[in-house]
C-alpha cells in the first residue's frame, strides 16, 4: 500500500531510527496510509516505541 511512496526521488515519508525507537515523519494522502505506516513500523523486530507524527494530505494539496 505504501510502495507509491518508495518510489519517488524525494518520498514524503521518512522513518526515522534510533535505539530501537522509530519516529514516522512527513505526508500521505490517507488515514488509512498513515495507520499502515504505523503498523508497519511496530511489527518490525526489535523496534521498542513508535511515534507516528505522519500527517494526512488535505484535499487540495498533492504529496
Amino acid at each position: 500500500m505504501l510502495t507509491r511512496y518508495a518510489l519517488q526521488a524525494v518520498p514524503p515519508l521518512h522513518t526515522i531510527v534510533k535505539n530501537g525507537h522509530v519516529t514516522l515523519v512527513g505526508v500521505v494522502a490517507t488515514e488509512m496510509e498513515r495507520d499502515v505506516a504505523n503498523l508497519q513500523a511496530n511489527g518490525v523486530p526489535g523496534i521498542f516505541s513508535v511515534t507516528n507524527k505522519l500527517q494526512v494530505e488535505s484535499k487540495g494539496r498533492k504529496a
